[in-house]
């Protein structure tokens, strides 16, 4: 049994499932809050998409995950700062906040990325992406992050680009999700 504080006991019953899926191989799980729900999981994803509240037990999660490829964190402004250097050696696919990025690209073979609002601090420095040890193929970016400095350095930052979706808070876009297929 888990022990359920106040907050997350509407949770606790998933918890246990969760525990309980073993072969688990993707998981989309969107509960707007701790990713406390994941501790004590021994399944190994290739998949992962929430909103979780970034947090010490996410990235123990994660450091457990080396058979991830896809992860998708939909909550904007919140960094990964403690992610272990040997953490998601197999991650391809990534869609997170810009500040997030930055500690999921580095060391990694992304290849294709979306990035979801703007940095937290307004500042733009792409050269994180240039620490991907794939090239980057697929880029789905607020315009705002490359303009007005870094447009002329998109090509050399992403000399592979196969794809590129420019995307602007000023307008309302209808359609399919920023995700690549």
């Amino acid at each position: 049994m888990i022990d359920a504080t106040p907050l997350d006991y509407a949770n606790a019953p998933l918890a246990i499932a969760l525990r309980s899926m073993t072969s688990l191989r993707k998981l989309v799980l969107f509960i707007g809050g701790s990713s406390d729900i994941l501790d004590g999981c021994t399944f190994k994803l290739e998949v992962l998409c929430g909103d979780f509240i970034h947090s010490e037990s996410l990235s123990k999660f994660l450091n457990s995950q080396p058979s991830l490829t896809n992860v998708s964190f939909l909550r904007l402004r919140h960094g990964l700062p403690n992610l272990e250097t040997t953490c998601l050696p197999n991650l391809t696919l990534v869609a997170a906040s810009f500040t997030s990025l930055t500690h999921l690209i580095p060391g990694r073979p992304v290849s294709e990325v979306t990035s979801l609002g703007l940095a937290d601090d307004g500042f733009y420095d792409l050269s994180f992406f240039t620490l991907s040890t794939s090239p980057i193929l697929k880029l789905a970016i607020d315009y705002f992050c490359l303009y007005p400095d870094s447009t002329h350095l998109l090509a050399s930052i992403f000399p592979s680009l196969t794809h590129l979706l420019m995307i602007t808070e000023a307008h309302t876009v209808r359609g399919p999700p920023l995700l690549f297929v």
